[in-house]
C-alpha cells in the first residue's frame, strides 16, 4: 500500500528548519513504536499482515471465495482454534520461504538430524496435511485427521511419488504440532508429549502477563521433575521436544505482531458464512499456488 503518516521529531529546538518531517510508508515502521497511536498501530498491522492472513486463511480452508468472488469466513471456531490453524499455514509458509535457515532448524528438529546436507535442503518442502495446497496437489498426502500439522516431504524419482520425511534412522514420520494457546500447557503440550500423542511442538504466543508459552511450559516441566512426577530422562525429553520461535530463528515480536492483527481480525470479521468486505473479496482474487503455496499475483 501507499499510505503514508507523517512523523515529527522534538529533538530539534529552532524554528522550521528545526522541525524534522519524515514519510514513510506504513509498512516500513515498527507497530511497537511509542510515537503511534492505537489506530496507527492497527494501520500499521493491517499493511504488513493482511495479505499473509489471507494466504495462510485459504490456505486452511478457513476461508474461501464464493461464486461472487467474495471472501467467506467459514469457520465456526474459537479465536485460538482459527490462529492455530493460521500459525500452521504459517510456518509451512516460512519453512518454505526460509529453508537455509528456518526450514533447516524445523526439519532438523522435527527429524532429529545432527546435520543436514545443502543438497538435502533443495529437495524437500514443508506441508500441511490438512492444506487445501496439499489436497490440490499432493493429494496421496491430504489427510486433515493426521496427527502432525507439519511435516517434510521430498519426490521419490524412482516412484515419481511424494515421500514424507522420517525421524533419523527410523520409518516414524517425523512432524510439528503447532500450538497458539496462551493457558493449559500441562494438558495441551505437555501431558500429550507424554503420552506419545505429539511428536514436537512449537508454541508460538506469551500470555497476557507476558511471559511466552513456552516458559510456562518449562517451569511446568521443572516443577514436574522437583516433585518426582517424571525421572531425569522424561525431563531431558519433554524439554528437547518443545521449542518457542526463536529457536527455528522466527523473530517472537514478528509473531506478536502477526498474532494481534489476527485477532483483531478474527474480533471484527468472524461473520460464519457472510462476505467480509467485496474490497477483500476482489483483492483476494489476485492470489494463486505457487510450488504448493499461495501467494499474490
Amino acid at each position: 500500500m501507499s499510505d503514508i503518516i507523517l512523523l515529527s521529531s522534538n529533538d530539534y529546538r529552532n524554528d522550521d528548519e528545526l522541525k524534522n518531517l519524515l514519510t514513510v510508508p506504513y509498512t516500513f515502521l515498527d507497530a511497537a513504536h511509542p510515537s503511534l497511536t492505537k489506530e496507527q498501530r492497527k494501520r500499521v498491522l493491517k499493511e504488513k499482515y493482511h495479505n499473509k492472513l489471507i494466504s495462510d486463511g485459504l490456505e486452511t480452508g478457513l476461508l474461501e471465495l464464493n461464486r461472487n468472488g467474495e471472501l467467506i469466513y467459514r469457520s465456526k471456531q474459537s479465536e485460538s482454534v482459527f490462529k492455530g490453524f493460521v500459525f500452521e499455514a504459517l510456518l509451512v509458509r516460512l519453512c518454505n520461504d526460509n529453508m537455509e535457515t528456518i526450514g533447516k532448524a524445523a526439519y532438523q528438529w522435527c527429524t532429529e538430524r545432527q546435520r543436514v546436507r545443502s543438497d538435502l535442503l533443495n529437495k524437500i518442502k514443508a506441508f500441511g496435511r490438512g492444506f487445501i495446497t496439499t489436497r490440490q496437489s499432493l493429494p496421496q498426502l491430504y489427510n486433515i485427521t493426521h496427527r502432525f500439522d507439519v511435516q517434510f516431504y521430498y519426490m521419490n524419482e524412482q516412484h515419481s511419488e511424494p515421500e514424507v520425511e522420517t525421524i533419523v534412522n527410523t520409518r516414524i514420520e517425523a512432524g510439528i504440532q503447532v500450538k497458539a494457546i496462551t493457558c493449559n500447557e500441562q494438558s495441551e503440550i505437555i501431558d500429550k508429549i507424554l503420552n506419545n500423542t505429539y511428536a514436537h511442538v512449537l508454541t508460538c504466543l506469551r500470555h497476557n502477563d507476558g511471559i511466552h508459552s513456552y516458559n510456562k511450559c518449562m517451569r511446568l516441566i521443572r516443577d514436574m521433575y522437583s516433585r518426582s512426577l517424571i525421572d531425569r530422562n522424561q525431563r531431558v525429553y519433554l524439554e528437547s521436544r518443545i521449542y518457542c520461535p526463536e529457536q527455528l530463528s522466527i523473530r517472537q515480536p514478528w509473531i506478536d505482531d502477526y498474532s494481534e492483527y489476527v485477532s483483531d481480525w478474527y474480533r471484527g470479521y468472524s461473520k460464519p458464512d457472510g462476505p467480509i468486505s467485496d474490497a477483500q473479496g476482489s483483492e483476494i482474487k489476485g492470489y494463486k499456488n505457487e510450488n504448493s503455496i499461495l501467494v499474490p499475483v
